[in-house]
């Protein structure tokens, strides 16, 4: 099974973009899993934008601390898949 990892950081506009284009293109059965080290400002806004897709398919989201870097949150998506 294939599962899309997202990993974010302070980015809202880019993370519906992203999730935008996977749902337009008829991706919507592939879990996503979304890493998310975001100031808390940004967490909210992120968290919004994912609730509008929660419905479609299986979203989960790793919170991590702020600006915990690239290589932890792609280490604790690729953690999270079988």
């Amino acid at each position: 099974m294939l599962t899309i990892g997202i990993k974010t950081f302070c980015r809202p506009k880019t993370l519906n973009e992203s999730l935008d284009i996977l749902f337009n293109n008829n991706n919507t059965f592939y879990p996503i899993i979304i890493a998310d080290d975001s100031n808390d400002k940004y967490k909210s806004e992120n968290l919004e934008i994912i609730e509008k897709y929660k419905s479609k398919t299986s979203i989960e989201v790793i919170d991590l601390p702020f600006d915990s870097g690239l290589s932890k949150g792609r280490n604790e998506i690729v953690s999270k898949c079988k």
